[in-house]
């Protein structure tokens, strides 16, 4: 169900939402499952409720949050739209050279890393064990090893422990991709990281989105007002001058459609003079802040990847670890492994090796010649237990 965050506190992680019910509820930050964005006023979310309990919030896309807050105009007479119009543009264009952004870029960067903190936890004791495999390095010859087991025992994925610890993998990584993307895109993050957490840069946006539309409207109604002004004309030339009522009313109408017309453009210039003569907010910002928060970000942000790295790699070896004690337990798996001959304990690295035997070692491609080297990682790991 889609809702909107009414206000969210960074210090605390508290705040509180309305859904398109109307209803109102409470949240903290540990609900929240995106990784991309966090959690700010104004903001349009997906909110997963269970049995009448708010359970999950994610956010939803920033195109959808537009659409959403309904931001296009609706075509109505430039008279009546001109006062509102400008009191909008008064509100919008204050001077911003010296207005502070409602949250810091400390705060900023703490609510954003709040999601990926809470999915962490406590550093965990994992990260000073031995017992571990680079993920990065293993990933994609360990994850075919268990497709080959699966396709050999299809029972091997109806494991509890198993599907959770694919499951962790999964978010893991998808921690890490995003966190990674914001770190090797550093104007994209300050964007989605601390421009869009403003309250002040998201009203910018909308009232230009606001004014664009406007605009496109506006001059609509040029296009179309012109030649009906023009046939009116043409058609009051073939009226004769002694039918004074009919002259009358096709000039009353005419003078109405011309008025129109001049309190269009007029309005038109209005918004054009005011969208060229305001402060670019995001510009002004980038400008004072962009190098405290680059500075910020890689360095919180690099002791996050480092954490979630090290989890990554424990939660490999104990993947590897998992499936071939599982495969060990299935007579389908031990059958098969015994017919081709293939003899060690039951581990990704003697299945590496059956696998390299396979092929022609003068012919080895890109990727075969990573396996090689792959072989010889894991065979450094088991000389240093």
């Amino acid at each position: 169900m889609d809702g909107r965050i009414l206000y969210y506190n960074p210090h605390t992680g508290q705040g509180k939402l309305i859904l398109r019910s109307q209803e109102k509820l409470t949240f903290s930050a540990d609900l929240w499952e995106d990784f991309d964005v966090m959690p700010s006023a104004g903001k349009v979310v997906d909110c997963r409720i269970e049995k009448g309990q708010l359970v999950a919030i994610k956010a939803l896309s920033f195109e959808n949050e537009l659409d959403s807050v309904e931001l296009k105009a609706q075509p109505q007479a430039p008279k009546q739209q001109t006062d509102t119009t400008q009191t909008s543009q008064k509100s919008a264009t204050n001077s911003v050279s010296g207005q502070q952004p409602t949250f810091s870029v400390s705060e900023t960067i703490q609510n954003y890393f709040k999601p990926i903190e809470s999915f962490i936890g406590k550093p965990p004791e994992v990260l000073n064990t031995s017992k571990q495999l680079d993920f990065f390095r293993v990933e994609r010859f360990l994850m075919t090893a268990y497709n080959d087991l699966k396709g050999l025992d299809a029972t091997l994925h109806n494991h509890a422990d198993v599907k959770k610890i694919l499951e962790d993998i999964r978010q893991l990584q998808k921690a890490y991709r995003t966190l990674e993307s914001r770190l090797d895109a550093p104007k994209l993050a300050f964007e989605m990281i601390f421009l869009r957490s403003q309250p002040e840069y998201l009203q910018f946006i909308r009232y230009n989105e606001q004014c664009l539309n406007r605009i496109s409207i506006l001059s609509k109604m040029e296009e179309s007002l012109f030649p009906d002004i023009q046939a009116k004309e043409e058609e009051l030339k073939l009226i004769p001058l002694d039918q004074l009522e009919e002259r009358q009313a096709l000039e009353k109408e005419l003078k109405s459609l011309r008025r129109y017309y001049v309190d269009t453009i007029h309005e038109n210039a209005q918004i054009y003079e005011e969208l060229s003569s305001m402060e670019d907010l995001k510009a002004i910002y980038t400008q004072r802040f962009l190098s405290e928060f680059l500075s910020k970000l890689m360095k919180v942000g690099g002791k996050y990847m480092e954490t979630l790295r090290g989890i990554l790699n424990y939660r490999a070896y104990e993947f590897d670890q998992l499936i071939w004690r599982h495969a060990e337990q299935s007579r389908t798996i031990r059958e098969f492994l015994h017919s081709a001959q293939i003899d060690g304990e039951y581990s990704t690295l003697t299945f590496l090796r059956y696998y390299l035997k396979t092929l022609n070692q003068d012919k080895l491609n890109k990727e075969q010649k990573e396996l090689v080297k792959l072989e010889e990682y894991l065979e450094s790991l088991e000389k240093s237990k």
